[in-house]
């Protein structure tokens, strides 16, 4: 199941360097290719599944329902939807855990045993620990100071 919250300090998840890919702003190596695992409602596994549109309530050309995943691009999408529609199409509830798919080894060449899955960091901003306080909160409300960075 995904994580509610990291163990590790945001900078050591955010700027872990175990991912081998090139990337690039055009070109094959411009896509990041990311992977679902789903979940049932009842914590039941079901499966992995490449990210295309399961995440999108609007519809449209897959084309551009995806360009989110091209390295340097800026997406906006807004629409309105009929719950009621979307409640009859997916009657049963599904989580995902989102994944980056990195196909690269350490020497460059694809890995042999199929790609090694990252986690995407995602924060869950109103996650409550069993004691009442918010691990995350400063992850919003002031992300350089954990980064260690400068708001200069």
């Amino acid at each position: 199941m995904p994580w509610l919250f990291y163990q590790l300090s945001p900078p050591e998840v955010l700027f872990a360097t175990g991912i081998y890919r090139g990337v690039a702003l055009s070109g094959g190596d411009s896509r990041l290719n990311m992977t679902l695992t789903a979940y049932a409602l009842d914590g039941s596994y079901l499966g992995q599944q490449d990210l295309t549109t399961q995440l999108e309530l609007c519809r449209g050309d897959d084309r551009a329902l995806t360009r989110f995943q091209r390295i340097g691009t800026n997406f906006l999408l807004q629409c309105r939807v009929d719950l009621a529609q979307i409640a009859l199409t997916y009657p049963e509830t599904t989580f995902y855990e989102l994944w980056l798919s990195d196909p690269v080894g350490t020497d460059g060449s694809a890995r042999s045993s199929g790609p090694a899955l990252y986690p995407v960091p995602i924060i869950i901003a109103n996650y409550r620990s069993s004691g009442g306080t918010k691990p995350n909160e400063v992850l919003v409300n002031m992300p350089n100071l954990q980064l260690g960075l400068s708001d200069d």
